[in-house]
Formats: structure tokens, C-alpha cells, sequence
């Protein structure tokens, strides 16, 4: 699976030079702002995995599809979606830095410290500019794939409709992270399932699979399949936002509990501290002054309290359910392997 993403990010990346230079060169006419956006889009996709581009093109030789440059064009779209969320995502929860770089509303503020009344608030404002511009720049390479019809149309349909899902998940989360009430798990797995695991690993999966003319088994299957990969990814991501170092995550150790995250894990260690360490939780999560010790007290409460323990068990079973999903699709041997090397991939990376 790291060849498979990596052969993936090759060519993905390379049309992603071609697309983006054609636009900076079209936007040469409005000045350097424009140009300058591009090539930061360009140099942000270029830093992660491109994990959805690569599950677009699994998705498309999965349900048989043959060269893959009729593809390529929606690969590079689901990774300048990624950029745009992951730019918004940024303001949303003040985070300075991802993928161990300033974050763009972060880069944008600190150059305008000396010529604006507010850097921040324009940095942010920028960056929010920013993220809508790798959106559209997205929906315009998904509508210039060259894909047969009526699987193109069909296939174009679903990407918008995907991308509206993922809209609505991020408001939730957004909604739970302010909401004073306890947070439950069951508020919590819906985020779960359109914030991250669709737009992750189903969404890609079915646009190559429907581009490619895939059947209605091999698309269902890989839906289903995409959700359970994308949920186990999620826990991960929460077990990393508290266990991982700035090296591990791409952002400062400890943010996920500075921003207060509502995840599995901090909701059930909500629900089982005791006493003095509830009464020291309640003011950690969602405190952006704690230090170091702070961070190693709900680290250490994770583990005391079992929290850690019962989310590592539903991550197994779920683990469990997406094999046997696996073993059902109507694929080649090969899928299938590449598949769950992907959830071990995902349970080994990080630590």
C-alpha cells in the first residue's frame, strides 16, 4: 500500500503542475496575489500523502477501469478539496501550523504584521479566500476529466453531492465543539461518517468506481467499505491528536484538548473521570493556555480510566467488519490486498 500511494502521488502531482501552472498563468493578468495562491495550493498538496487521490484511482481499477489519465483529473480534484477544507478547518480551530508548516491563515497574518490594522483577522480572511479558490479550482478539473458518458455525468453528480455531505458534517462538528451540553458518542459517529470517512475513502472509491462503469455490488461494496476504513482512520487521527508529538501530527502536541475537541475518546473520558480529575478535565479540554503537564494528565487519565482501552476495542471490531467486507467485494485478488494493507497501514502509522 505505501508503493501503491506513492505511485499514486506521482502521477497525481504531476498533473497537479500541469493544471496549476496553466491557472497561474491565466491569472498572471490580475497580479501577484493571484499567482502566489496557486502555487500555494500547489506546494500544500504537495506535502500530504494524497491519500483520496490514490483511493480515486483504486476505485477506478477496481471496476475495471483501464489507463488511468481519464481519472487522473478527479484524483487531483479530491486533494484540492482535501486543501480547501484543511485550510478552512485551520481558522475554524485556530490552528497555526499543519503538516509542520505555518497554516495559511498563520503564513498570511505574519507577512501583513507590518501593513494592516488586524493581521490576523485578514490572514484569516485570506485564508478563507484561499480554501474556496482550491474548491473551485477542484469542481473545474473534475469537469475537464474526459470520461465516457453517462458514467462522467453520473460520476460529477455524485462528487457535488459528496462535497455537500462533507459541508454539513463540518458544521456539526463545529456545532458539538461550541455546544456546552455533554457530547455523546452517538452525536459524535455521524461526524465521523461525513466529515472524514466518506470524503476520505468512500467518496474517492465510488467516483472511480462510477467513472469506470462499475456496478451497482462493486459500488455499494465500496461505499460501505470506505466507511468502516474511514472511521477506523478517524479514531486514529484522535488517538494521535493525544498521544502524538508536533513531528507525529504536523501541528502543536496537544491540540486536539486546547481546542476541545469532541471525539469518541473524550467523550467517554468525559463521562468516567471521577471527582477531583473531572473537576481538572473540565478545565483542560477546550483550554488554550495548558502546558505540558496538562497534557500528560488526560494522557495519563486515557489510559487509567479505560477510555483508551474501549476505543481501541471498537476500532478492532470495526477492523473486523471492513475485512469481511473485503473478503465480499466483487474484486480481483489484488484489491482486496491492497485494502487491508490500507486499514494496516492506517492502524501502524504514527507511532
Amino acid at each position: 500500500m505505501k508503493k501503491y500511494l506513492a505511485a499514486s502521488k506521482e502521477r497525481t502531482a504531476a498533473y497537479l503542475d500541469r493544471f496549476l501552472a496553466a491557472k497561474e498563468a491565466e491569472l498572471a493578468l490580475i497580479g501577484p496575489r493571484a499567482t502566489a495562491v496557486i502555487r500555494d495550493i500547489r506546494e500544500f498538496c504537495g506535502r500530504g500523502k494524497m491519500i483520496r487521490a490514490a483511493m480515486t484511482l483504486l476505485g477506478w481499477e477496481t471496476a475495471g477501469g483501464g489507463t488511468d489519465d481519464p481519472i487522473i483529473p478527479v484524483a487531483a480534484a479530491m486533494e484540492m478539496v482535501h486543501a480547501g477544507l484543511l485550510i478552512h478547518d485551520d481558522v475554524m480551530d485556530r490552528d497555526d501550523f499543519r503538516r509542520g508548516k505555518p497554516a495559511f491563515h498563520r503564513r498570511y497574518a505574519d507577512a501583513l504584521k507590518s501593513d494592516t490594522k488586524e493581521p490576523r483577522h485578514t490572514g484569516e480572511s485570506l485564508a478563507i479566500c484561499a480554501g474556496d479558490i482550491a474548491f473551485f479550482l477542484a469542481s473545474e478539473s473534475v469537469m475537464t476529466a474526459q470520461l465516457p458518458e453517462p458514467h462522467g455525468a453520473a460520476m460529477r453528480r455524485t462528487f457535488f453531492r459528496e462535497c455537500v455531505l462533507v459541508g454539513v458534517g463540518q458544521m456539526d462538528d463545529v456545532y458539538l465543539g461550541a455546544r456546552l451540553a455533554p457530547v455523546t458518542v452517538a452525536d459524535i459517529l455521524p461526524i465521523y461518517r461525513y466529515k472524514t470517512a466518506r470524503y476520505t475513502f468512500s467518496m474517492p472509491l465510488i467516483l472511480g468506481a462510477i467513472a469506470a462503469g462499475g456496478d451497482a455490488k462493486i459500488r455499494d461494496g465500496l461505499d460501505a467499505i470506505g466507511e468502516k476504513i474511514g472511521t477506523l482512520f478517524q479514531i486514529k487521527d484522535d488517538e494521535l491528536g493525544l498521544f502524538g508529538e508536533e513531528a507525529d501530527i504536523g501541528k502543536p502536541t496537544g491540540s486536539d484538548i486546547r481546542e476541545g475537541k469532541k471525539t469518541i475518546l473524550f467523550s467517554l473520558l468525559a463521562d468516567r473521570a471521577q471527582g477531583t480529575d473531572k473537576e481538572r478535565l473540565a478545565r483542560t479540554l477546550g483550554n488554550p493556555a495548558i502546558g505540558p503537564d496538562d497534557i500528560a494528565f488526560v494522557r495519563t487519565l486515557a489510559e487509567k480510566s479505560g477510555a483508551l482501552d474501549t476505543v481501541r476495542e471498537q476500532a478492532t471490531a470495526i477492523d473486523a467488519e471492513a475485512r469481511k467486507l473485503i473478503a465480499a467485494l466483487p474484486a480481483d485478488g489484488e484489491v482486496k490486498r491492497l485494502l487491508n494493507e490500507l486499514i494496516d497501514y492506517n492502524r501502524d502509522r504514527g507511532f
